[in-house]
C-alpha cells in the first residue's frame, strides 16, 4: 500500500494545525489545575 507523497503532506499539515489549536487553548486556559477548577461542580448530584 504506497500512499502518494501529496496526500501525506496535506494530512500532515492538518494534524500540525489541530496540534497547534490545541495547543493555543491549552495556554490560554487558567492556571488552576483542573481538580480545584471542577471543586463542587458535582455538590448538588446524588450518588448512584
Amino acid at each position: 500500500m504506497s500512499i502518494e507523497p501529496e496526500n501525506i503532506e496535506q494530512r500532515v499539515a492538518n494534524l500540525e494545525a489541530e496540534v497547534a489549536l490545541i495547543k493555543s487553548k491549552l495556554q490560554s486556559d487558567s492556571k488552576t489545575p483542573w481538580w480545584e477548577a471542577i471543586v463542587g461542580k458535582f455538590a448538588l448530584r446524588p450518588c448512584v
